[in-house]
């Protein structure tokens, strides 16, 4: 074990600092994930566990094209996979995230959350694409 930081309260060795860090394993890891869109840039996260905390948003980076699940203690959970390129335009323009548990073929859980895209990029990657505004 390693030394304990009292005025922190965690342990800075072995496994307690994974249990104490604000990242998360990636989605992946612990459960199907399964994203859905369509033509007017909604979105369905579907998913067969759950997560650790109650997601607050999801971000999505459209400069390495990676989704970011972010609780209300801002804790963070990658999904843990590259978002392919038929379904990065429609979460470009998307703003809100239906994210759905589901159980045995039904739904068990449901919210609505909002979706934050970050795009640093200067260049225009497919200006037909990119409808979102400022």
């Amino acid at each position: 074990m390693g030394a304990q930081d009292e005025e922190f309260g965690f342990s800075l060795g072995d496994d307690d600092i994974v249990k104490s860090a604000p990242v998360y394993p990636p989605a992946l890891a612990n459960m199907e994930v399964d994203i859905v869109v369509n033509k007017n840039s909604e979105v369905w996260i579907l998913h067969n566990k759950p997560f650790e905390e109650s997601i607050a948003w999801i971000e999505f980076d459209a400069d390495d094209d990676t989704l970011t699940f972010v609780s209300y203690r801002g804790t963070v959970k990658g999904l843990g996979a590259k978002i392919q390129a038929p379904v990065r335009k429609y979460l470009y323009n998307a703003k809100r995230v239906f994210l759905i548990q589901t159980e045995g073929g039904k739904i068990y859980d449901f919210f609505n959350v909002a979706l934050v895209v970050r795009d640093a990029s200067t260049k225009d990657k497919d200006p037909k694409n990119k409808k979102r505004s400022a």
